[in-house]
């Protein structure tokens, strides 16, 4: 009996996790037969949002179901985080169990969150951070996009203007002594 109620409760969490997912966001980075532009990641707030509940779902209260993460408050930290909250944009950020621990989801959800929370909410977040801090968000900024550099910094500075400015310097601070400017 204890063996058909869990497989029940496994069918059940499988369901749920199977009804979000359509609201997965997959960048041009894991979709290999289109080309690599700026057009892939395009992202409205509603959508940029539904994505990183659906990586909540998928990455943090499902491995929870499953005993592999801690039992959090996922979902109304990252609410809180995709309304601007600078204590939860911290937590996110700094709480590995937030994470999912293949890294590629998490690394996605970066420019979801990016999308979702708005320019003039994540520049003022990023602002408040140490260099160090900063600087990990926006390398998981630059590597979750898979498109051309040009592309990427004229796509940040059109939508993300505030943010733009710290990108760019991060990349300059960054960028391999022979790799030439953008």
């Amino acid at each position: 009996m204890k063996s058909s109620a869990r497989i029940l409760s496994f069918i059940a969490t499988m369901a749920s996790v199977t009804a979000h997912s359509g609201d997965r966001f997959y960048p041009s980075s894991t979709i290999y037969d289109k080309p690599q532009s700026m057009s892939t990641y395009a992202l409205t707030r509603s959508q940029a949002r539904r994505a990183v509940l659906a990586y909540v779902e998928d990455d943090c209260i499902y491995y929870e179901k499953c005993g592999e993460k801690p039992n959090l408050p996922y979902r109304a930290t990252f609410n809180c985080a995709l309304a601007g909250d600078f204590a939860a944009l911290h937590t996110i950020f700094s709480d590995s169990n937030y994470h999912s621990g293949d890294n590629e989801d998490w690394i996605d959800t970066h420019w979801s969150i990016l999308h979702a929370v708005g320019d003039e909410r994540f520049a003022a977040f990023l602002s408040r951070l140490t260099p160090p801090d900063r600087d990990g968000i926006l390398m998981y900024l630059a590597h979750s996009v898979m498109a051309p550099e040009p592309q990427l910094l004229r796509y940040i500075d059109q939508h993300f203007p505030r943010v733009a400015l710290m990108y760019r310097q991060y990349v300059e601070t960054h960028r391999p002594p022979n790799q030439p400017k953008q």
